[in-house]
């Protein structure tokens, strides 16, 4: 399941790194973390370690991560306000 790719033939892993950068570009407008780009970087960071974290879990149990990725999963880790969450997380 390593090494899967979408139908597009991209690897969890690249869309992962796009989805990021989806989540770089809203923190970028926002004056909170322009203010504080350390906690924007630690942020990003703990989101792709929780991502990665989860899919790897995931993998273990035989099941794809894909639904992490996936706006349309009950598994979709982006959800509205997980930013926030995971600077709670970190705070």
């Amino acid at each position: 399941m390593a090494g899967q790719k979408d139908e597009n033939g991209r690897t969890f892993s690249s869309r992962l790194s796009q989805r990021m950068q989806v989540v770089n570009g809203a923190m970028r407008t926002s004056p909170v973390y322009q203010a504080q780009p350390e906690l924007a970087a630690a942020i990003q960071m703990e989101m792709v370690t929780q991502v990665e974290r989860q899919s790897v879990e995931l993998r273990k149990a035989g099941k794809s991560p894909d639904g992490l990725l996936d706006p349309d999963s009950k598994d979709y880790y982006f959800t509205p306000n997980r930013i926030k969450a995971v600077e709670a997380d970190i705070k």
